[in-house]
């Protein structure tokens, strides 16, 4: 009881959901006013990304403080949940969050549990992508500030049994209770070419089969409607790095390449929940990752020759160059190849064509740099703006030095 009062909205507060839910129903009870329905979903995408960065950013300035002093207290122990980061909930704005720092040292640093929250909204958008009728998301934006990450929701109708499929204790219970559910979630997985697979309870008593991984949660809310969360983990891992903790569950596989995919992959491959078969779902995730980092990379680099090497070797005007980088990632990302192995793209560029390797070898240079700064931020933990922007701007004079050239 002392949970769901945390996680309801109070009155007088914006109903996020009930706008976002109805806003996406209306489609099908009115096909007509599409372009009035999409403006207004945008203005409410908009309002609800402004509000959750305002609250966002005062979560983490007192990140630091005593939880007494906190505006924002964390409600981790009343909320629950085992992995995803310390909880925090804002009832006057009905907003939920949960910010990316790996308290528990699962992931291996806090650096990879971001990454792990960049997951979370591609697995949600994907599975929205799906257009299952019956399946329902919450509002989701990241909220990035001081080198740290949030992920904030809106709060759903859910309770303490509205649990109906996956888990929430780390694999202690299983739950596939409803028919209507576990159809829904089958066809979802379908769509996005994930395997269905039977995982065992703790007890070793009970096997439950899940299509996605075990721990994605699927609710039978309070308003009667099917809710999907937790979505971190819906596309597999790319097969783990001996000695590199935690990377399961961070080094995932592209949605596009998982789609393209010969057979079906398993979320919870490589994972160390009691899966059936474990061996044989970690067999077709290694040859998907083979295929990856062996031919998908060659293919890539083969495309940025034909694609930017004329370009970047002509006249074309810096404005269209400036352009086509914008799109440098997206373009990686549509061939199912992550960032994380530009490098080995780099590697099969042929060496004569230089600025297309020095096209790439920028974008890695400028994501180390990110990455590096990131953690300065997060190592100053300071209460006031002014010594991250000092930061900000002696870093950047540092990296643009010309003795550093």
């Amino acid at each position: 009881q002392q949970r769901r009062r945390w996680m309801e909205v109070r009155e007088g507060s914006r109903g996020w959901n009930t706008e976002f839910q109805q806003l996406l129903e209306s489609r099908l009870v009115d096909p007509k006013n599409e372009l009035k329905r999409t403006k207004e979903l945008r203005k409410l995408c908009e309002d609800f990304g402004e509000m959750a960065k305002k609250i966002g950013t005062v979560i983490i300035r007192e990140l630091f403080l005593p939880t007494a002093h906190k505006t924002i207290p964390p409600a981790t122990s009343l909320i629950g949940g085992v992995a995803g980061g310390e909880k925090y909930v804002y009832q006057p704005e009905g907003i939920f969050f949960k910010i990316a720092v790996d308290k528990r040292g699962l992931y291996g640093g806090d650096e990879f549990i971001m990454k792990a929250a960049g997951h979370e909204l591609r697995g949600l958008m994907e599975y929205m992508d799906c257009r299952v009728s019956g399946l329902y998301f919450p509002l989701m934006v990241l909220v990035d500030y001081r080198g740290y990450r949030l992920i904030a929701e809106s709060i759903l109708p859910l309770g303490p049994r509205t649990l109906i499929y996956g888990s929430s204790d780390g694999g202690r219970t299983v739950h596939a209770d409803n028919p209507e559910m576990n159809a829904r979630m089958e066809t979802a997985a379908s769509i996005l070419k994930l395997k269905g697979h039977y995982v065992w309870n703790w007890e070793q008593t009970e096997k439950t089969l899940i299509y996605g991984p075990v721990d994605i949660e699927g609710h039978l809310g309070t308003d009667n409607r099917f809710y999907v969360i937790d979505t971190a983990r819906v596309f597999p891992p790319q097969t783990p790095v001996e000695g590199v903790k935690g990377c399961f569950l961070y080094r995932l596989l592209r949605p596009e390449l998982v789609k393209k995919s010969r057979v079906p992959l398993s979320s919870d491959a490589f994972s160390r929940f009691p899966i059936e078969d474990m061996d044989a779902h970690n067999e077709e995730v290694r040859q998907a990752s083979d295929y990856l980092e062996n031919v998908l990379t060659r293919q890539v680099a083969t495309f940025l020759v034909e694609h930017y090497g004329p370009m970047l070797s002509g006249t074309e005007p810096l404005a269209q160059i400036r352009e086509e980088f914008s799109r440098f990632v997206d373009n990686v990302h549509r061939q199912g190849v992550n960032v994380r192995c530009l490098g080995i793209v780099h590697s099969h560029i042929p060496k004569e064509h230089v600025r297309v390797r020095q096209f790439v070898m920028t974008e890695i240079v400028a994501r180390t740099a990110k990455n590096i700064l990131r953690h300065m931020m997060r190592k100053l933990k300071s209460p006031d703006d002014q010594s991250y922007t000092k930061l900000v701007i002696d870093y950047f004079n540092l990296l643009f030095s010309p003795k550093m050239r």
